[in-house]
């Protein structure tokens, strides 16, 4: 009897009649409140991962959308490098094909046995003498047009790099930018995005429209 004095609510716990806060609380019942602690523990190492996670991740879209800003860049760069390089070309061209042209005609002005006879062979020593001036004029025409081809086969090789790096990185910020509202919902954030990291804007990435990211390609890549 003093037992169940001593201990009015342990009873009530053990048979589960008349279980009441208070009795739960004297006779030591924490079940309850043990559960909800662990919850919430829980709860905040959840959102605390998950906020490690963004974090993550924006520091990633920020490498991502500074990859893309450094392409268009490159693009910009290479474009005008191309424009210069053809205008180059084409001098280069004109003057091997003009070279080219009078070693032609040269060639069929060579002078006839009779011409030859007539000047003392003078006719064919000055003929020979000039298809050398004009052989030479044709070769040094042809080193700087393998220059100027050679340059612009590599700004447009280096353009096509640039162009690959670019579509790579902006997958990878479409894929980093899907993953950052993900989780922002978990966290409760709900459409909020990721600040510093070119998400909350039009940037490089979707050429301003607000589109999406990689919604049009960059001014250097419409021109090239």
């Amino acid at each position: 009897m003093a037992d169940e004095d001593a201990a009015p609510g342990t009873a009530e716990c053990r048979t589960g009649a008349g279980r009441t806060a208070a009795g739960c609380t004297a006779a030591g019942c924490t079940t309850a409140g043990s559960t909800a602690a662990g919850s919430t523990a829980a709860g905040t190492a959840g959102a605390s991962a998950a906020l490690t996670r963004l974090t993550a991740l924006q520091r990633n879209a920020a490498v991502a959308y500074a990859a893309i800003s450094d392409a268009d860049a490159a693009l910009e760069s290479l474009a005008g490098q191309r424009v210069a390089g053809e205008r180059v070309l084409r001098g280069a061209l004109a003057r091997h094909q003009a070279a080219s042209r009078a070693l032609a005609v040269h060639k069929r002005t060579k002078p006839g046995r009779l011409a030859q006879l007539v000047t003392g062979f003078r006719a064919g020593r000055e003929w020979l003498a000039r298809q050398a001036d004009l052989n030479s004029a044709l070769l040094e025409a042809t080193v700087p047009l393998t220059t100027a081809r050679r340059t612009v086969s590599g700004v447009k090789r280096e353009f096509a790099a640039q162009v690959h790096a670019r579509a790579e990185a902006v997958a990878a910020l479409r894929r980093l930018t899907g993953e950052c509202v993900t989780v922002l919902a978990e966290i409760g954030l709900g459409e909020a995005r990721p600040a510093g990291t070119g998400l909350a804007g039009a940037g490089p990435a979707d050429g301003g429209g607000g589109e999406g990211v990689g919604a049009s390609p960059s001014r250097a890549d419409q021109r090239f």
